[in-house]
């Protein structure tokens, strides 16, 4: 029967902590005992590499992309504008919306919203169909209202 203690020494910087085995069991096959601590090194680690010595490969720090600035890309506020205007062109061109104050809002979607008085339905529909036939405008919001008649 095998047991151990724990002795306690002192040297100049500080304690040392030593294992000392009164009897020592065997050997397992293919262990080896250290022999700096005495104690018994498993099979599988005696031929181990020492972590110490194993070099990592460096692998460079990658972050996304970013988008390259374009220096000849509109601000989307001059394409808001632009986009108005075209719509603004088209209400004025149709001889049926010529003398309809009409007021357009292009949001950043690029749709319009359309708001103003109308006369009749099919005026409010021709405005609509008139905003949504310009080129860039991705949809309408008919905000227009029919005037009531007395």
């Amino acid at each position: 029967m095998s047991y151990r203690r724990l002795v306690q020494g002192a040297t100049g910087t500080g304690l040392v902590f030593a294992i000392l085995s009164l009897s020592s069991p065997p050997l397992a096959a293919g262990g080896e005992r250290d022999g700096e601590t005495g104690l018994e090194v498993p099979p599988a680690a005696a031929g181990s590499l020492v972590l110490d010595d194993l070099k990592a490969p460096i692998r460079p720090q990658t972050y996304p992309a970013l988008p390259s600035a374009d220096p000849f890309a509109q601000d989307p506020d001059e394409i808001r504008a632009a986009l108005r205007r075209d719509v603004e062109r088209a209400l004025a061109e149709e001889p049926e919306l010529a003398d309809t104050p009409i007021l357009v809002h292009v949001t950043s979607l690029r749709r319009a919203r359309l708001s103003g008085i109308v006369d009749s339905d099919s005026t409010r529909l021709l405005a609509e169909i008139v905003a949504a036939s310009v080129n860039g405008i991705s949809g309408v919001d008919n905000g227009l209202k029919i005037e009531a008649e007395d």
